[in-house]
Formats: structure tokens, sequence, C-alpha cells
């Protein structure tokens, strides 16, 4: 019996230890992910997206960029598409407003 509470004892003191070491790991990988400015006009706008950091590449490409371009001179209406209906239901949501977009 001595032996289990040893190990127990044993096994939970590695897991608080790795917890310790572990935790400061993410935060600052999270406190790195907002460090990136951008905008939606001027010299941080939609045209630089994809130079504001590597991980924001694709948005210069022109394949993953927001917002969507729908050019509506381009744009043929599929007459066999039937309406969009939306069915949602109510859920408690928080909006923060971060003053350059919107979370919830």
């Amino acid at each position: 019996m001595g032996t289990t509470r040893a190990s127990i004892f044993s096994f939970s003191l590695l897991y608080v230890v790795v917890a310790i070491l572990v935790l400061p790991l993410g935060l600052a990988s999270a406190n790195n992910a907002s460090s990136v400015s951008f905008g939606y006009s001027g010299p941080n706008g939609p045209a630089k997206w994809g130079s504001l950091s590597p991980k924001y590449q694709a948005c210069g490409s022109g394949k993953s960029q927001s917002p969507i371009d729908i050019r509506r001179k381009e744009a043929v209406e599929d007459k066999k598409l039937q309406k969009l209906e939306g069915n949602y239901r109510s859920v408690g949501a928080s909006l923060i407003n971060t003053g350059r977009n919107v979370m919830v």
C-alpha cells in the first residue's frame, strides 16, 4: 500500500512540475499571436496583409484573403438554385469590440 501511495505522489508531483514548465510556453505563444497589427486601410490594409507576417502569406496570393470580392458584373445567376433559408437557434454569446475587430 505504501508503494502505491508513493507512486501516486510521484506521478502527481511530476504532473505538476511539467505543467509549471509548459504553461508559460503556451502563454507566450498566445501573446505573440496578436503582435501583428493589421488594418482595413492604409499601410496595414488588405493589400499588405500578405507581407505583415509569414503566417499571412496566403493573403498575398489572392486565394485566401478576406473579405470576399464578388464581382457582380461577372457573376452568373443559377435559376435552379433555391433561396437560402436560415434556421438558427439562439445561443448565449458575448461580443467584444477590440477597436480593430469584433470577437465572439
